[in-house]
């Protein structure tokens, strides 16, 4: 079994492979290929961006729909993503299913400035770690003081080796 303490990456889950959501709940795959999610304390469940109940995971999702798990531990939520969902909080923890159909949408996206200049977050995402000098990163208001609305959702500043 998988214990997460702030956040852990699973990707896919597989029959026998069990996932420690919060104290009470867990995640795993059974051998008829179907997710089962057992415990008394049901955490806020994302699927591609949208919310989910326990019930539409284990009967729409299939172990090999799964491209990757994230599961948020409770007072580690990202807080974007609660705020898009109109929440503060979610008391057991989060689980967020992103799947082979799905986009990888549920956060806005950030500003990403490579050397200073505007870039979309596909192309800056393809930049070769080897070529990269630093990356910081503004969150929160620091970004839209300097870079205005656009900057919103944090701003990812990359800049290159000379």
């Amino acid at each position: 079994m998988s214990a997460c303490s702030k956040r852990s990456d699973i990707a896919p889950i597989s029959a026998g492979k069990e996932i420690q959501i919060n104290e009470n709940s867990r995640l795993s795959a059974n051998a008829t290929n179907r997710i089962q999610l057992t415990g008394k304390n049901t955490p806020l469940i994302i699927v591609d961006g949208k919310e989910w109940t326990a019930e539409q995971l284990e009967k729409k999702i299939s172990p090999d729909d799964i491209t990757s798990i994230e599961v948020f531990k409770s007072g580690k939520e990202p807080v974007q993503l609660l705020e898009k969902l109109g929440k503060t909080k979610a008391e057991n923890g989060i689980l967020i299913v992103r799947t082979k159909a799905g986009k990888k949408a549920e956060l806005p996206a950030a500003l990403y400035l490579v050397d200073g200049k505007e870039m979309d977050q596909q192309s800056a995402e393809k930049i070769s770690p080897d070529k990269i000098e630093s990356i910081n990163v503004l969150k929160d208001a620091k970004g839209v003081e300097k870079y205005g609305e656009k900057a919103k959702n944090g701003v990812i500043m990359i800049t290159l080796k000379k």
